[in-house]
C-alpha cells in the first residue's frame, strides 16, 4: 500500500485573503486549515506535515488556538499522524499551544532549536521525520551546520522538516542552502516560510509547498497544499491538491487598437473571461478569482488614458461566472507614446528628443549623466516612501508593496512615454 503524505505551511491562522470581502469568511485561513483537516480525514491521509508558521502573531493567540486545537484533536481521533516545526511567525505561539493538549499522534518536533527525530511504521514500512523549530523571532545561521547525521535512519524514508529561507545567505530567518542540505540522508525536504510553491532539487526533493490559501495579490498562482504518494519500492509522487479559495492573476492586454475608452474596457472584461476559460481549472475550493490588469500596446494620449484609468469604478469589472466571483484588484498600464522612430527622435536637441534618449538608455540598460541623477533622486523618494512610519502596520501584514529598482526603472519609462506623448499631441496640434 502505497502512504499519502500531506504536506502544508504557512497557514497563519488568523489572516484572511486581501481584497476578499465578496466572500467574507470564506476567505480566511481558519477556513483553509478546515478544509485541509477535512480532507486529510476524508482521503484516508496517512501524515500530514506542517514546516512552520501555521499561525500568525501572538495578538491572534485565542483565535488560532481554537482552531487549531479542534483540527488537531479531529485528525488526531481519525489516527492521523501530524508533524509540525515552528516558524518565525509561531516561534513562540505554537509552542504554548502545544502545551494545552497533548495528542497521541501530533508530534512538534524540534523545540528551542534543536533538532529531533521521530520514526513511524505505516503500511510496513518506516518513515523517520526529522524536525527544526525557531527559537526566537530572528535566526541568522543555517540550522543544517548542526545537523546530527549519525541519528538519520538509513533503513527508513528520512523526511526533513524546517522553515527558513532556500539560497539567501544574508536572511535574518534561517538561511538554507543546497550544499547543506544534500549528503545528510534526508530524501525530502519540506520547507516553510516563501509563500508561493516551488521545486528547487529532486534527490533529495526539496520544495516549499506554500500557503494553502493565497493571501496577497503579490502571490500570483494556485495556492494549496502537496500531497506526496510513497510506494512500496520508494519512489514519490507529488501531486498539488488545491484548497486555496482566491487566486490572484495578471494579465496584459494589448490596446494599441483601441482609442476610447468603451472599446478599452470591453477588452479588458473580453480577455479576463478568455483567461478564465482557456487557462484555469476550476478546483472544489475557489469561490474568487481577482485580476491585476496591465494595459500595453501604445496609445496617442497617455494623459487621457490615465485620466480614464482614474475614475473608473473597479467594480464594474465585477461579476459571477457560474458561481466564481471575478473581480478587477487594479488596472495599470505600461502604454507606450504612439511616435515614429525612437531612434531619430533621440538625436534632436529637443525636450521630445531628451525624453526618447531616456527611453531608449532604460530599455538597453545604458546610463547618461541625466538618467543617472533621475534615479538617484527617485530611489531617494522611494526609499523613504518605503521606510515610513505611517506604512509600518501595513508593510507588517503584506498590505502594501515595496517599490525596488526595477520598479523605479519602470515609473520613470511611464513617465517619459506619457511626457512624449503629451509633446507629440502639442506638435500635432500645432
Amino acid at each position: 500500500m502505497a502512504i499519502k503524505i500531506l504536506t502544508t505551511a504557512d497557514i497563519h491562522i488568523g489572516r484572511t485573503s486581501s481584497g476578499a470581502v465578496q466572500i467574507g469568511d470564506n476567505s480566511s485561513t481558519r477556513n483553509a486549515w478546515v478544509r485541509i483537516t477535512d480532507y486529510a480525514i476524508e482521503e484516508d491521509i496517512h501524515v500530514l506535515v506542517i514546516a512552520g508558521d501555521i499561525v500568525e502573531h501572538a495578538n491572534r493567540y485565542f483565535e488560532a488556538a481554537s482552531a487549531l486545537e479542534a483540527g488537531l484533536a479531529k485528525l488526531d481521533q481519525a489516527g492521523i499522524s501530524v508533524f509540525l516545526v515552528s516558524g518565525n511567525h509561531d516561534y513562540d505561539v505554537l509552542p504554548a499551544l502545544m502545551e494545552r493538549r497533548q495528542f497521541e499522534n501530533v508530534h512538534f518536533l524540534g523545540q528551542g532549536g534543536d533538532w529531533e527525530f521521530k520514526t513511524v511504521e505505516i503500511a510496513g514500512q518506516k518513515i523517520q521525520f526529522a524536525g527544526w523549530s525557531f527559537p526566537k523571532m530572528h535566526y541568522y545561521n543555517d540550522p543544517l551546520y548542526d545537523f546530527p547525521e549519525s541519528e538519520v535512519d538509513k533503513n527508513a524514508i528520512c523526511i526533513g522538516l524546517i522553515h527558513g529561507d532556500y539560497e539567501n545567505k544574508e536572511s535574518s530567518y534561517a538561511p538554507l542552502q543546497l550544499n547543506t542540505m544534500t549528503g545528510k540522508g534526508i530524501d525530502i525536504w519540506i520547507m516553510g516560510h516563501i509563500h508561493k510553491p516551488e521545486q528547487f532539487n529532486t534527490a533529495p526533493l526539496i520544495f516549499y509547498p506554500g500557503s494553502p490559501q493565497a493571501l496577497s495579490a503579490k502571490e500570483k498562482v494556485e495556492h494549496g497544499a502537496v500531497l506526496l504518494t510513497v510506494s512500496k519500492q520508494g519512489t514519490i509522487q507529488k501531486e498539488v491538491v488545491p484548497f486555496s479559495s482566491v487566486r490572484y492573476e495578471e494579465i496584459e492586454i494589448d490596446i494599441s487598437e483601441c482609442s476610447e475608452q468603451d472599446e478599452i474596457r470591453a477588452k479588458i472584461i473580453d480577455n479576463c473571461d478568455s483567461f478564465i476559460k482557456n487557462k484555469i481549472e476550476r478546483s472544489d475550493y475557489l469561490e474568487l478569482l481577482s485580476f491585476d490588469v496591465i494595459l500595453t500596446g501604445t496609445q496617442v494620449d497617455i494623459s487621457k488614458l490615465e485620466e480614464w484609468i482614474e475614475n473608473w469604478d473597479i467594480h464594474e469589472f465585477n461579476r459571477d461566472i457560474g458561481g466564481l466571483h471575478v473581480s478587477v484588484r487594479k488596472v495599470d498600464h505600461q502604454c507606450k507614446a504612439q511616435v515614429g522612430d525612437l531612434e531619430t527622435l533621440s538625436k534632436e536637441p529637443t525636450p521630445a528628443g531628451i525624453l526618447a534618449k531616456i527611453i531608449l538608455d532604460l530599455e538597453a540598460g545604458d546610463s547618461s549623466e541625466l538618467l543617472d541623477l533621475i534615479k538617484k533622486d527617485g530611489w531617494s523618494s522611494i526609499k523613504a516612501l518605503n521606510s515610513h512610519n505611517t506604512y509600518l502596520p501595513l508593510r507588517d501584514s503584506d498590505g502594501i508593496e515595496q517599490y525596488d529598482k526595477d520598479d523605479l526603472n519602470n515609473l520613470i519609462n511611464q513617465e517619459c512615454h506619457r511626457l512624449l506623448s503629451e509633446l507629440m499631441q502639442t506638435k500635432a496640434e500645432g
